[in-house]
């Protein structure tokens, strides 16, 4: 029998140790849906609740793990029975949808949209990115140097102020009376925000919530700020879960 060269040992064994995390690369997907009714008023309320239900994932441990993380109960941050409660008595939820971003590269990204009517029709978003290698929920740490995200939170910081100033002008031609600066005073992006991202095929796309009450979310700006990951190169952690983006030197 013809033996292995050692290099080709070497590379084999790396390989049946790596493969349990090469077999989590992606996840396999199927839309569950929760309804929801309420007979307490007339005529009945119904909520559609669709969540991703997920598996082909090697360890159950993870991926117990990252279906907790990306489940019901987490996005609307209440047990589901106390969900299906809370819906009988006050029923303003009437859908949450959802988009999957990002699903290779041992990462899970997904976008929920929780839309609802009281007083107004109102939408919000539940973002939630998780390694699909450890079921840990990602934070900006988990994905770039440490000493870059203050670097990266100015450079953020930036085109928020842009956006804002054409925000402003946005406002003022619509409501000469309205104090639009005063709309957008305190405005900074910061360090903490750089939590609140999506990953994508093209990049990290960072996302800011300008919290505006909701008889001024027309004017309210999208505060999403994608960047690609040739421009984020300096800032890639080595060892970090967007390590497999970072271009050979």
């Amino acid at each position: 029998m013809e033996l292995l060269p050692m290099k080709a040992l070497l590379l084999a064994a790396l390989l049946a140790t790596l493969a349990p995390s090469a077999l989590a690369q992606t996840a396999t997907v199927t839309d569950q849906t929760l309804t929801l009714t309420s007979t307490t008023v007339t005529p009945p309320r119904k909520a559609v609740l669709h969540y991703p239900k997920l598996s082909g994932l090697t360890d159950p441990t993870v991926l117990n793990k990252v279906q907790r993380a990306i489940d019901l109960p987490a996005v609307l941050d209440e047990p589901l029975e106390q969900i299906k409660q809370s819906y009988d008595q006050y029923h303003w939820l009437t859908e949450v949808a959802y988009q999957v971003n990002y699903n290779q590269n041992g990462i899970f990204d997904v976008t929920y949209q929780i839309s609802g009517i009281g007083a107004y029709p109102s939408t919000s978003e539940k973002q939630i990115s998780v390694s699909l290698v450890s079921g840990k929920v990602l934070r900006a740490e988990d994905l770039f140097k440490v000493e870059s995200l203050g670097v990266l939170a100015r450079i953020l910081d930036q085109s928020l102020q842009a956006e804002i100033k054409e925000g402003i002008a946005k406002v003022k031609a619509a409501e000469p009376d309205v104090d639009a600066e005063q709309m957008f005073r305190n405005q900074r992006y910061r360090m903490r925000h750089l939590n609140n991202f999506s990953i994508t095929p093209q990049g990290v796309t960072f996302r800011y919530d300008y919290g505006f009450p909701h008889v001024a979310l027309a004017y309210e700006p999208a505060g999403r700020f994608p960047m690609t990951y040739a421009e984020l190169q300096p800032y890639l952690k080595p060892k970090g879960v967007l390590g497999f983006a970072i271009a050979p030197k």
